[in-house]
């Protein structure tokens, strides 16, 4: 088995698989499995779980901190250091001028199965100029930064009020990747 360890109960002695750490769950599971009484198991001080519980307003203001790193940080990062393409044209005057301007590019063989259909669809195209070059090493950079902000931006909120949380979440809101 593995991860096994033998554990000993009140003289009962049972395999333990798959458990990584002792904890409340692993307690529940020795009730379970062996039987026993709720008072024959008594967590230690280390594997007590924190039953603190935080206020709605913080878990809303954690939640909105991680939405806003997500749906509005990474992708602007990501645009920035050119690892996604524009917005594909929306119009047919807008995609010929972008065509003949040559604000797009093609993948190779190696990117899309393209030679497969027999015909080479819009949807293959990159919309991008192809003279912005990807930046994965500034991307990395940029964003362990960001989520050193995002990890400062989350613990501010647990320990501080919610008054100060929002504020937090704002600022968090108001950074700008020029």
């Amino acid at each position: 088995m593995r991860n096994s360890k033998r554990w000993e109960l009140k003289g009962k002695k049972m395999n333990m698989s798959s458990c990584n750490s002792i904890g409340m769950d692993c307690f529940v599971y020795l009730q379970n499995q062996v039987g026993c009484q709720k008072e024959d198991v008594q967590p230690t001080e280390e594997t007590k779980m924190n039953t603190t519980k935080l206020p709605e307003e913080k878990i809303y203001l954690l939640d909105r901190v991680t939405q806003v790193y997500y749906e509005v940080h990474t992708p602007t990062l990501r645009r920035k250091f050119n690892l996604d393409p524009d917005p594909r044209p929306t119009t047919f005057k807008e995609m010929r001028e972008r065509l003949e301007a040559g604000q797009f590019s093609l993948p190779s063989d190696d990117d899309y199965s393209c030679h497969r259909s027999g015909y080479i669809d819009l949807a293959y195209l990159r919309w991008q100029d192809p003279t912005k070059k990807e930046d994965l090493a500034g991307y990395d950079n940029a964003r362990k930064s960001l989520k050193d902000l995002l990890t400062k931006a989350r613990d501010a909120i647990v320990v501080k009020s919610v008054d100060e949380g929002l504020k937090v979440l704002q600022d968090f809101e108001a950074l700008s990747f020029d």
